[in-house]
């Protein structure tokens, strides 16, 4: 089963409990892929991050992963500074 998110356009530390609140309510058994959809990212830092590749960990514990699609243009430069793109499928 395949599960869809809109990450927020303030995807930092301020959302961070909402965001981590929503990924974990997205991570049941029998969820085997969630696509995030990162088009309307303004924002994102550690925290953000962080809340993805947590989702990601819960995910490959059960045999599943995160995608991220639709990156904005914030979103792909820090992925790409910090060497995560390839980590969540996102297209070079």
């Amino acid at each position: 089963m395949n599960e869809h998110i809109m990450l927020p356009p303030d995807f930092s530390g301020r959302n961070a409990t909402q965001a981590r609140n929503a990924f974990l309510q997205l991570v049941a058994p029998g969820v085997k892929k969630i696509i995030a959809d990162g088009s309307r990212v303004d924002a994102v830092d550690a925290v953000g991050l962080g809340v993805l590749v947590m989702t990601q960990r819960r995910l490959q514990k059960q045999g599943g992963e995160l995608v991220l699609q639709g990156m904005s243009q914030p979103m792909a430069v820090i992925l790409d500074k910090v060497r995560l793109r390839s980590s969540f499928g996102v297209p070079l």
